[in-house]
């Protein structure tokens, strides 16, 4: 799941650098891509990052906690960030571009809440 989330931090970034250049070569328009919703990760209560095995190879629960939480932070600063972009701008398609990055990191907030839930109840 972390790997699916880096992905589509990628993604993210390859299609802002992408918006840019057509910003500058298309004399100030944007031309903005549908980037589609974020993908389902199934509907189970607990996410699906959870393992026994990532609190084996640690040792110690806490650090993964830790890391969990911290990445919380980023998700929350970035839908913060998306939001204000989105709200912000008159252009309509500006504001489903930016509307649909808050989706997919609210989706990854999601997943990385109930991780650290689950992870915080069985250690």
């Amino acid at each position: 799941m972390l790997m699916q989330f880096s992905q589509d931090e990628e993604k993210h970034r390859r299609i802002l650098e992408y918006v840019v250049e057509s910003y500058k070569h298309n004399h100030e328009k944007f031309d903005f891509p549908d980037i589609g919703p974020p993908p389902e990760s199934g509907t189970l209560e607990t996410s699906p990052l959870y393992a026994k095995k990532l609190s084996e190879l640690t040792g110690e629960s806490k650090p993964v906690l830790l890391t969990l939480r911290e990445f919380i932070k980023k998700e929350n600063i970035a839908i913060a960030l998306y939001s204000k972009l989105s709200e912000s701008s008159h252009d309509v398609n500006i504001r489903k571009f930016f509307g649909s990055l808050v989706k997919w990191e609210q989706r990854h907030l999601d997943l990385l809440e109930r991780q650290a839930t689950a992870f915080a109840v069985n250690r």
